[in-house]
C-alpha cells in the first residue's frame, strides 16, 4: 500500500539526524548497523545485539542457513563495540530511530545524572546512593530515554526528541489514515516489555463527544470512528458486558476493575478508549458465529487496535500544557500495559487464524511463544524476579506442597490436579533420562527453579475446600510465572533449549488451557498453538516428545503431535 505524505515521528528523527548514514540489512530489513557507535540493532526486537550473541539472534527469528550465512559475512566487515564500550549519545542528540523513547527521570543530585525508568525506581536510587527519600519534584526531572542493549547490559541515555506541537497536531489529526495505508514496517507494534514508554497524561475533556459525534480522524474514505451507532454499541458492549469478562492484573484488586478503574482513566485519553473499543469488537468476534461478522468486527477491532497503538507511542512525546504527576504516568503505563496484553492475545485467537497469510499492520508480531511472554508480562504488575526469594526457599515451598500431597491421601483437588503435580514431581529424573548429563549447572539451577515455580502458582491458583474456582486465581498464577522465573531460564526459552520448552510445555497445560477453560475468550485456541509450536521444536531431538504427551492442551483425542 503506499505510504502516506503526511510527516510521521519515525521520519523526523530518520531526517533530522545528523549522523553518518545506516546500513540494513537483511531480505525485511531486519538489522540496522550504525556505524556511529559500533552497534547493530535488530529493528523488529528495537534493541542491539551483542557480538557474541549475532549468530544464535538471527536463529531465533527462524533465518536459516544461506541467508544467514551472508549476513554474518556482511557483518564481519563492520566494527562492532562491546556494551561497556559503547559511547553514549550527548544528552542534546536526537534519538536514534531504530530504538523506542522512552520516559524515564533524571537524578537532579550534584554530580549524579542517573537515570531511572519509573518512579519506584528512582525512589531506591536515592535510598541506596543517597541515603533516603527526597521530594520528586525538586530532585528529578522528567526526560525522554533510550538504551542500545537490554538485560544485565541496560545503559539509559538521555535525547532530545524535539516534537514541535504543530507536528503532534497534525500527527494525531491524521493517525488512523496513515495506519490504515501504511505498509507493516511503518507500524510503531514492537513488543511490549518491562522498559515500554510510560505514557504522558492528556489534558481532561469530553472525550465521549469527541468519539460519538465528531470524527477524530481525516480519512478520505468513511471511516467507523466519528458519529455511528456502531461506536456506541461497541461503547455499551464493554460497560455492559465485556469489562465483567476480563481478568484485575492481582488477586486482591477490585472485582470492578476495568469499569471502576480503567474505563474513568481511558474517558480523558483517546488512544486508551480506543484500545477499550477494539476489545470490545473483539469480543464480538468471539461471539459471532457467521463469517461477515466476523470479518465486520474483525476490521473495526483492528482498526481501533491502530488507533489505540499510534496514540499510545504519541503520547509518550512532550507536548506543551500537559501536566501530569509521576504517579499518574505510572498508572497509565500499567493499564496501557493491560490493555496491550488483552488485545494481542485476542487478535492472535480470533483474528490470525481468519487473516490465514494475509498482511495487516500487526504481522510483525505473529503469535509464538516469546510473544506470548512479552504480551503477559506487560500485564502483570509484578517486577521480573520481585520477592520470589533464593532457589533454596523456592525449592522448600515446593517440596512443602509436594509433601502435603503425598500425606493427605485423598486431596480436595481434582484427580487432574494430583495427576499433573505427580508429573511436575517426577519431571527433572524424567528429562534427565532423555537428555542426559547437562553441561552447566547454571542451567540446571534455572530450570528447577522453574519448575518449582510452577508447582506453586498451579497449586495458587485452586481454591480451598469447596468454593468455585477463581478464573482470575489462574489468570494471575499463569501471567506471574513467565515474570518470576529465573532470568536464565528466559534465555534457555528464547535458545529452545528442550528441557526449558518441556517445563513450558507443562505451564501450558497447567495454567494456560486453564485460563482458557476459565472462559477467557481472548485466549481461545492459544494452549493448543502453544503445544504444537512446543512439540515443532521438540520433534529435533528423540525422545523429547515423550515427556509433553498425555498434557491437557486443548488437543482433540484422534490428534497426534509426533508427526
Amino acid at each position: 500500500m503506499p505510504r502516506s505524505t503526511r510527516p510521521h515521528v519515525e521520519d523526523f528523527f530518520e531526517t533530522a539526524s545528523p549522523t553518518m548514514s545506516r546500513i540494513t540489512l537483511g531480505s525485511s530489513d531486519l538489522l540496522e548497523y550504525n556505524p556511529d557507535y559500533g552497534v547493530l540493532i535488530c529493528r523488529e526486537c528495537e534493541y542491539a545485539i551483542q557480538k557474541s550473541a549475532v549468530q544464535s539472534h538471527l536463529l531465533r527469528h527462524k533465518i536459516y542457513r544461506a541467508e544467514r550465512q551472508n549476513l554474518l559475512s556482511s557483518i564481519a566487515h563492520f566494527e562492532l563495540r562491546e556494551p561497556d564500550d559503547v559511547e553514549l549519545p550527548d544528552p542534546t542528540a536526537r534519538p536514534i530511530a531504530a530504538l523506542p523513547v522512552l520516559d524515564g527521570y533524571l537524578c537532579l543530585h550534584e554530580g549524579c545524572r542517573n537515570l531511572c525508568a519509573s518512579v519506584k525506581r528512582m525512589r531506591r536510587h536515592w535510598a541506596d546512593v543517597h541515603g533516603g527519600a527526597e521530594d520528586f519534584d525538586a530532585m528529578a526531572r522528567e526526560i525522554k530515554m533510550q538504551t542500545f542493549f537490554r538485560g544485565t547490559k541496560i545503559r539509559y541515555f538521555e535525547v532530545s526528541p524535539d516534537v514541535t506541537d504543530q507536528m503532534l497536531d497534525e500527527e494525531e489529526a491524521t493517525e488512523e489514515e496513515d495506519l490504515v495505508s501504511s505498509s507493516d514496517g511503518q507500524l510503531s507494534d514492537s513488543p511490549e516489555s518491562d522498559y515500554d514508554v510510560a505514557q504522558a497524561r492528556e489534558p481532561k475533556e469530553n472525550l465521549m463527544s469527541r468519539i460519538l459525534f465528531q470524527p477524530e480522524y481525516t480519512s478520505p474514505s468513511p471511516s467507523p470512528i466519528g458519529f455511528d451507532f456502531e461506536t456506541i454499541k461497541s461503547f455499551y458492549l464493554f460497560t455492559s458486558s465485556t469489562h465483567l469478562t476480563l481478568p484485575s492484573p492481582g488477586t486482591n484488586i477490585e472485582e470492578n476493575y476495568w469499569q471502576a478503574i480503567v474505563l474513568p482513566l481511558a474517558l480523558s485519553r483517546h488512544w486508551m478508549m480506543s484500545g477499550l473499543l477494539a476489545i470490545a469488537e473483539y469480543h464480538m468476534v468471539s461471539l459471532t458465529d457467521d463469517q461477515a461478522g466476523v470479518k465486520t468486527h474483525g476490521e473495526r477491532a483492528m482498526q481501533f487496535f491502530a488507533g489505540f497503538l499510534t496514540g499510545r507511542r504519541e503520547a509518550s512525546f512532550p507536548v506543551r500544557g500537559r501536566k501530569h504527576s509521576p504517579e499518574d504516568k505510572d498508572e497509565e503505563r500499567k493499564v496501557g500495559g493491560q490493555i496491550m496484553c488483552i488485545l494481542r492475545c485476542a487478535h492472535w485467537a480470533l483474528m490470525e487464524p481468519v487473516l490465514d497469510q494475509q498482511s495487516t499492520p500487526f504481522s510483525s508480531f505473529p503469535f509464538k511463544l516469546l510473544n506470548l511472554f512479552t504480551a503477559l508480562r506487560s500485564f502483570s504488575l509484578v517486577e521480573r524476579n520481585g520477592n520470589v526469594g533464593t532457589p533454596e526457599e523456592i525449592f522448600a515451598r515446593a517440596g512443602q506442597i509436594f509433601r502435603r500431597r503425598s500425606q493427605s491421601g485423598v486431596s480436595d483437588e481434582s484427580e487432574g490436579t494430583i495427576g499433573l503435580l505427580g508429573r511436575l514431581d517426577e519431571l527433572p529424573s524424567r528429562m534427565s533420562g532423555v537428555f542426559g548429563r547437562p553441561n552447566d549447572l547454571k542451567d540446571v539451577m534455572a530450570t528447577l527453579a522453574a519448575v518449582a515455580m510452577l508447582v506453586e502458582h498451579y497449586s495458587a491458583s485452586f481454591t480451598p475446600d469447596t468454593a468455585p474456582l477463581s478464573p482470575n486465581a489462574v489468570w494471575h498464577s499463569m501471567v506471574q510465572w513467565p515474570s518470576r522465573v529465573p532470568e536464565n531460564f528466559r534465555l534457555m526459552v528464547s535458545r529452545h533449549e528442550p528441557a526449558a520448552l518441556v517445563v513450558v510445555a507443562h505451564w501450558v497445560s497447567a495454567l494456560v488451557f486453564r485460563a482458557e477453560e476459565c472462559g477467557y475468550w481472548f485466549f481461545r485456541g492459544l494452549a493448543y498453538k502453544l503445544y504444537a509450536e512446543i512439540a515443532g521444536w521438540l520433534r529435533q531431538m528423540e525422545g523429547a516428545l515423550g515427556l509433553i504427551e498425555g498434557l491437557s492442551c486443548g488437543v482433540s483425542e484422534d490428534t497426534t503431535m509426533t508427526g
